[in-house]
């Protein structure tokens, strides 16, 4: 009896069959992303069996410090980093300078006076093994840290992620999916879907490659400051220097003088027939007024 009940069971499963085998050559047909990875039933199982000491984490530090010279910490640090294998990807050194003070120093001199507050930042690539010494290492000659923060992020995930995904699927699926296609659009939707997916495949497998070098190599930002530092050195006075002595102007009013006056000369000489003629009216005028008749008073 029991066997003649599972042989009424047999159409059904051969029905369900059928029906599977169909829902799954019209999804390969549709090359769609999610059936590509529901196809993979052992995904759950491999991302919850990775081991625990394989996992990506990524280390950033950043680390800034008072120290009495800038630039002889600067060179310090940069021959550790390289000295373990490490780079120095920037490196930037700036003199943030106060306005310049003049302030009077001699007769003939200045005193100027400079105030120079001196910074630096640094970008540095180190082995993640290395990460800790160099942190202990950075603040040996510093005056004091003014802050101090470590990074640990976890990216186990988002590698796993990219692996999975670029894992090959079906490799006949495109192939059943042109052969299936009804007409040109779906043929060209179908090839275009294949096209994308190659570059999210690049895509991922080189977001996979900066993950494990930042895996490896641990970023640290590094910033120093310095006391502030008082330059005076003298200078010469612009003005003090440009002055005429009183000889050397008394002189040239003289040659001044001089050429004025022979300008002036030559100026009359010039005009000499103007001034004849005005000399000639003034006479007969003068002439005029003296010879005028005078009235006969009754």
């Amino acid at each position: 009896m029991p066997s003649s009940k599972l042989l009424w069971l047999l159409p059904l499963v051969v029905l369900c069959s059928c029906g599977n085998e169909q829902i799954g050559s019209e999804l390969r047909a549709n090359s769609t992303p999610a059936t590509e990875t529901i196809a993979d039933t052992s995904i759950g199982s491999e991302a919850e069996a990775f081991p625990p000491d394989e996992r990506k984490l990524v280390r950033t530090a950043d680390i800034e410090c008072r120290v009495p010279d800038v630039l002889a910490a600067v060179t310090r640090l940069e021959k550790c980093v390289r000295a373990i294998g490490g780079s120095v990807e920037e490196s930037r050194i700036s003199n943030n300078a106060e306005p310049v003070k003049m302030v009077a120093y001699k007769k003939d001199s200045l005193k100027e006076v400079r105030v120079c507050n001196t910074t630096a930042e640094l970008r540095l690539r180190v082995p993640s093994a290395m990460l800790d010494s160099v942190m202990g290492v950075i603040p040996a000659g510093a005056l004091y840290v003014e802050d101090r923060r470590l990074t640990q992020t976890d990216v186990t995930g988002k590698y796993m992620e990219n692996e999975l995904l670029n894992r090959p699927g079906d490799l006949h699926s495109t192939t059943k999916a042109l052969q299936l296609a009804q007409d040109v659009t779906d043929a060209i939707n179908v090839q275009r879907y294949a096209d994308e997916r190659k570059e999210q495949i690049v895509r991922r497998h080189i977001e996979n490659q900066n993950l494990l070098r930042n895996v490896e190599y641990s970023t640290i930002v590094v910033r120093y400051s310095q006391p502030s530092v008082v330059y005076a050195q003298a200078v010469a006075d612009a003005q003090y220097a440009a002055a005429v002595p009183y000889s050397a102007q008394l002189d040239t009013a003289l040659r001044n003088g001089t050429a004025l006056f022979r300008f002036l000369l030559l100026a009359l000489v010039t005009i000499w027939p103007i001034l004849l003629i005005a000399a000639i009216a003034m006479g007969i005028v003068v002439y005029t007024r003296r010879h005028r008749r005078i009235p006969v008073r009754q």
